[in-house]
């Protein structure tokens, strides 16, 4: 397993390959107890092989929350994490990686629900997108930003996610004028 964590994020570094897109997922873990259920990080990692297979240049990053749940999920990812195209972030014990010094690297974040880590990269840069699956109706940041950072369904996460890596999708400016009402001074200190 240890050939393919990355323990220091400077390893991870989109500008080393010009042809690569970068996509990072944050998970946010899953429980019984918690809205989030294993059956939407499976729909999540289906998508992500769909890409990767459509893809060539894609490179994926996960950041699981708890590392012992990303095998459970995603055993189809096997063969991209021994083609070195899927890495996994995992702290070093007693240590954090903040979720922008991963997405920073990237061309597109994804968190799983309305993200904090995917809110987080937003503000730092990078384009950030939403998989709110559950569905809260009742938040004002996921309806403004319904079909263009925020996605319910996953087929309408992937194809947003098809157009980023096109090159045609949401600018920074435009992600970061969604993500406004949840940190309205943009000021850098929320990372």
């Amino acid at each position: 397993v240890g050939d393919h964590l990355f323990k220091e994020v400077s390893l991870i570094n989109k500008r080393s390959n010009k042809n690569q897109f970068v996509i990072t997922y944050f998970d946010n873990i899953y429980a019984n107890d918690l809205p989030y259920s294993s059956g939407m990080h499976i729909q999540i990692y289906q998508m992500f092989i769909r890409l990767l297979e459509k893809y060539n240049h894609i490179v994926l990053v996960l950041k699981p929350k708890k590392f012992s749940k990303i095998y459970d999920l995603s055993p189809g990812l096997l063969k991209y994490i021994d083609q070195k195209r899927v890495h996994l972030v995992v702290p070093e014990s007693g240590q954090r990686i903040t979720p922008c010094s991963v997405g920073i690297k990237s061309d597109l974040t994804i968190g799983m629900g309305i993200s904090s880590a995917a809110a987080e990269c937003c503000f730092a840069g990078t384009v950030s997108f939403h998989a709110d699956l559950t569905g809260f109706i009742k938040n004002k940041f996921a309806n403004n930003a319904l079909g263009k950072a925020v996605f319910r369904d996953v087929s309408d996460l992937e194809l947003a996610t098809q157009k980023q890596i096109s090159g045609n999708g949401l600018s920074v400016k435009e992600c970061k004028e969604l993500h406004k009402c949840l940190d309205p001074f943009q000021d850098g200190k929320a990372y």
